[in-house]
């Protein structure tokens, strides 16, 4: 089984990635000021998100919103997990990033073979949902 899915995973043009290795994409595209590559980092219904938020910000402020970042090397991942998968099967992972002295725990879903940061899931752990989570919580 483990060799049928690292096959598929080389001769896929995309490849398989790590859950960090998009966590460190998007924290490069904030810090490059790049909106799209930022987005493309996220599940579908995050970037409808992203997107309003951005929208009401534009249309409200003078100066429309800059993306910032330290880059993808400045983040250090503190520790990835799988998680239980969600009610629609969807494969999950939590990966706590800290950046200076603040951790953040992000929840990753698998889109076909690539990870993306979700940020429902994320909001939805709130502060000892990651206990819950690791110990089987499903939501």
């Amino acid at each position: 089984m483990f060799v049928a899915l690292l096959l598929g995973c080389l001769a896929s043009s995309a490849g398989c990635s790590k859950p960090e290795s998009i966590v460190r994409e998007a924290a490069q595209a904030a810090t490059d000021g790049d909106r799209e590559a930022y987005l493309a980092c996220f599940t579908e219904r995050s970037q409808a998100m992203l997107r309003a938020l951005w929208q009401i910000s534009d249309e409200k402020n003078p100066k429309p919103f800059e993306l910032r970042g330290q880059g993808g090397d400045a983040i250090q991942i503190v520790e990835t997990h799988a998680i239980p998968a969600d009610r629609k099967g969807v494969e999950r992972a939590l990966t706590v990033v800290a950046e200076g002295t603040r951790a953040l725990p992000l929840i990753l879903h698998r889109v076909g073979s690539q990870w993306r940061i979700d940020l429902i899931d994320t909001e939805r752990i709130g502060s000892g949902g990651v206990d819950a989570l690791m110990s089987g919580g499903v939501f």
